[in-house]
């Protein structure tokens, strides 16, 4: 007997009870369960307006407050719980076929099942079309996890296993060219000429008959190798190992200016702000230098944080505690509890789901003074992306501690971020410490060609070693940029390696993403959708993939220096791979990433953002609401209001006029709010 209630959605949908027993299920309560299962949290009247279209929200409010009540009646428990007053979600007791880590394909031929098969909705036209876009995807999903699963096992040499999945996807998929040249090259490999003629003869007669016309030159190419005997085998794939020196260049090259104006300001307790464009070298800068002083703890903002207040210091204080791992208990209660407001899940005793307030910034100082001791310096990266709460955060903290590196204060900073992206606030923030005198920032300027050369010698890359003027012009002085044409060059394989003009780093990163495969391919787009704090276990709820897929596809990735363990190995890469993104995927991964961030308890405003980026504004302004309630328990003004004002943006024209104006009530509340508070 299980603990869990099992709804069966895929093939004839059916609910079972925790003892495994079939229960009659009303069709409606089986297209609500289904769609809070993939959509994640809903607004009430979203949901009654999919159940009764042709009624008022008064009325299809009503309804569906009955049809709960009848389900309840009939499981004896709540399968569909509130969260809040406004959202309606699924109960954890309830589990689904949708939702379960899959067999391998070819032992779980029941996931071919259409979605809620035979299940009509005819008087719900916007649920019946949502439906129908959930079964294109979900077939699609299937397609896309047999042919890679038919590929590698080809791959292997298991090719009955192989041919046997094969049959599968033109049953899924039977019009599919692809299934049928991978039909027809199995047959012909098992030594069975006749059946692969016969596989091109039926592919050809369909495609006629359904779509009047003849199949694809390549399809016609491989029935007549095939009828010639003269099928070539596969070619081989060649990797071409990258150097070590080339992963990560020896010496830092070119930097010995700014590395003297550091050490000044070090000497002078000053926080440290190295810019330049992307790419340039800052981390790596920065890295050094901090590394050259002692032990040091790396931080880093985030894309994403800049919409969540104190985001990116809750990160900061978990880096601490990773350092230290009996600070949490060690901290006096005072602390504890303010500490709990920004990490209920370190200190639930104390936590009580409210926003951060009172003593945070002592709490955090006290954290940061406590928990380095023996780190001589901390690093924090890519601080374009911080929230503007955390910015405020560390400016205090830089105040109140100035001169940094005191007895009894805290550690020096060195940051860095990318010229021209730093937020007005921060700008702001930044330009009044270098005023009194607490900060020292350095621009990085591009290599001249001595120092591409002197790097072209380092990297043990002798064949490049007359064409560093070359690369030098090709590249600015951008060291990534030399870096990224060097393993291209490298990658290519050439017996005589040539450079080529490539206007874009961009270019040469999605080069390399060609390479890799579709499963890592999936993986990289989907971190690059989660943008902030992604785990690999996120990764894989976000994309329906078991764990152990998504940790294969991740060492593929590191190889690949796409990934350095749970982060992109360079902005730009996040970048490349986010624009590389086809507008329908990324819309499908963001709502997929929203529902699995709504599981695991994320920021309002990080889901807000993902609904609205997959298209879906009803849900993005219920979230966006919760975000200004937020903000605004946290006294963060500024915040609040921009979260009420996408959500009445998101709210106007459409069916809930109700929830619009009462978006536009919170917005005129916060503007007050805001007004007094300047």
């Amino acid at each position: 007997m299980s603990e869990y209630w099992q709804l069966k959605a895929l093939g004839r949908p059916h609910l079972l009870t925790p003892a495994g027993e079939p229960l009659r299920t009303e069709r409606k309560a089986l297209a609500l369960l289904t769609y809070l299962i993939l959509e994640g949290p809903t607004p009430r009247s979203r949901l009654a307006g999919l159940l009764w279209p042709d009624t008022t929200e008064t009325v299809a409010r009503n309804n569906l407050v009955h049809l709960l009540r009848r389900m309840r009646r009939a499981h004896g428990t709540d399968l569909v719980r509130a969260n809040g007053r406004q959202i309606l979600e699924v109960d954890p007791q309830l589990r689904s076929d949708l939702d379960v880590e899959p067999a391998p394909p070819e032992e779980d031929s029941s996931r071919d099942a259409p979605l809620l098969e035979h299940l009509e909705l005819d008087d719900c036209p916007d649920l019946t079309e949502w439906l129908e876009a959930q079964r294109e995807r979900w077939r699609q999903r299937r397609i896309a996890g047999l042919t890679e699963r038919a590929q590698a096992l080809e791959d292997a040499g298991e090719l009955r296993a192989a041919l046997t999945l094969t049959g599968r996807l033109l049953e899924l998929a039977p019009l599919s060219e692809e299934a049928y040249r991978r039909a027809m090259r199995l047959h012909y490999l098992l030594g069975d000429r006749a059946a692969a003629q016969a596989a091109f003869l039926q592919c050809q007669e369909l495609l006629e008959r359904e779509l009047g016309y003849p199949p694809m030159p390549e399809t016609v190419a491989l029935a007549r190798d095939i009828s010639r005997g003269t099928l070539p085998d596969p070619p081989p794939v060649r990797r071409t190992a990258i150097p070590v020196s080339v992963l990560r260049p020896p010496t830092l090259i070119g930097r010995q200016e700014a590395w003297e104006r550091m050490q000044r300001a070090w000497d002078q307790g000053q926080f440290i702000i190295i810019t330049g464009e992307p790419g340039i070298g800052k981390t790596r800068l920065i890295t050094d230098f901090a590394r050259s002083k002692g032990a040091a703890l790396f931080l880093e903002a985030r894309p994403g944080d800049a919409t969540i207040p104190y985001s990116t210091t809750a990160r900061h204080v978990r880096g601490i505690f990773a350092h230290a791992p009996d600070l949490p208990e060690r901290l006096p209660a005072w602390a504890q509890q303010a500490l709990s407001e920004l990490l209920p899940d370190v200190y639930p005793q104390h936590a009580r789901a409210r926003p951060p307030q009172g003593r945070l910034v002592q709490a955090v100082q006290l954290a940061f003074q406590l928990g380095l001791e023996g780190v001589a310096a901390c690093v924090y990266d890519d601080i374009q992306y911080a929230d503007s709460a955390s910015i405020e955060v560390g400016f205090q903290l830089v105040s109140n501690a100035f001169p940094l590196g005191r007895p009894g204060g805290i550690v020096p900073w060195i940051c860095c971020y990318r010229s021209g992206e730093l937020s007005a606030y921060t700008a702001d923030v930044y330009e009044r410490l270098i005023e009194a005198g607490q900060a020292t920032q350095i621009d990085l300027a591009p290599l001249g060609p001595a120092d591409i050369s002197q790097l072209i010698t380092d990297l043990e890359v002798p064949e490049l070693a007359l064409q560093s003027a070359q690369l030098a012009r090709f590249t600015g002085g951008n060291p990534l940029f030399v870096l990224e044409t060097v393993k291209d060059v490298l990658e290519s394989g050439a017996n005589a390696p040539q450079l080529r003009a490539t206007p874009r780093v961009s270019q040469l990163i999605s080069r390399r993403l060609e390479r890799l495969s579709l499963g890592a391919l999936h993986a990289a787009r989907a971190a690059a959708v989660l943008q902030s704090d992604f785990r690999l276990e996120l990764v894989a709820e976000v994309l329906g993939m078991s764990l152990l897929e998504v940790a294969a596809a991740w060492e593929e990735l590191e190889a690949a220096q796409v990934m350095v363990g749970e982060r992109f190995s360079h902005d730009l890469v996040f970048e490349t791979v986010r624009m590389g993104l086809p507008e329908t995927e990324r819309k499908l991964l963001n709502r997929s990433a929203a529902r699995a961030l709504a599981r695991a308890g994320a920021s309002p405003a990080r889901i807000a953002q993902h609904w609205r980026a997959g298209g879906d504004l009803e849900q993005a302004a219920a979230w966006s609401l919760q975000a200004g309630t937020w903000a605004e328990a946290a006294q963060r003004a500024r915040e609040a209001e921009e979260h009420y004002a996408l959500a009445a943006r998101d709210l106007e024209g459409g069916p809930s006029q109700l929830s619009y104006q009462e978006a536009l009530t919170l917005l005129q509340g916060a503007r007050a709010q805001g007004r007094q508070g300047t």
